[in-house]
């Protein structure tokens, strides 16, 4: 009785383990068979390398305006002066005028010829190939002598007051003025055992 039923039951075991195979194997033969997914969403490359703004954020970022200098032309007729204004940036405490050339040089944070205040030019006495910079001629200039920018088709006219050397480090003739004014500065007195210009020279001028 019992080898009877237990050769019942071995059967019915193999009956389901053959059903349960079997549907395995069909399971099985499925996945392999199927086709792949759609690679395109995974592969596509992305161009997004920064974090996008948000629509009203972007719109209330103000655009970069056009350096100020753009177009500008520096005139001194007595001194024999005739040149493009470029802008002179900060670098740390300074600005960086080595790459001036023969060109002047607007420092960054004074005034421009759009408003009042003080607008400070620089030009080299002297270019690093030895011949003379654009404003090496500067202290030829008198009292009364005109100084002129021209930009975008407007001419601003300046008379000179003063002109006098300072220390190296004197940045008082750069500082703001409620009138508007135009400076003007070079190296001066250069030593040749210290390798270094011990003074600046300053022409300042006012607007006609």
């Amino acid at each position: 009785m019992y080898r009877q039923r237990q050769s019942s039951s071995g059967i019915t075991l193999t009956i389901i383990l053959g059903i349960v195979f079997g549907l395995g194997y069909l399971v099985y033969d499925h996945w392999r068979t199927a086709p792949p997914p759609p690679r395109q969403a995974a592969m596509a490359p992305t161009r997004q390398a920064v974090p996008t703004l948000a629509p009203e954020v972007a719109m209330s970022i103000p655009e970069t305006p056009l350096e100020m200098t753009a177009g500008a032309m520096f005139f001194a007729p007595t001194a024999g002066i005739r040149t493009r204004i470029v802008q002179s940036y900060l670098n740390g405490q300074s600005w960086d005028v080595n790459d001036l050339g023969t060109n002047a040089g607007h420092l960054q944070g004074t005034a421009w010829v759009n408003g009042p205040g003080n607008v400070v030019l620089a030009g080299h006495a002297e270019i690093f190939s030895g011949e003379q910079g654009i404003f090496s001629t500067i202290n030829d200039l008198k009292v009364g002598d005109p100084l002129i920018i021209t930009q975008n088709g407007e001419q601003f006219l300046y008379n000179v007051v003063e002109s006098r050397y300072v220390e190296p480090n004197d940045l008082t003739p750069f500082f703001p003025t409620d009138k508007p004014r135009l400076t003007l500065t070079t190296c001066s007195d250069y030593d040749f055992l210290q390798n270094s210009y011990q003074s600046r020279f300053v022409v300042i001028a006012e607007l006609a």
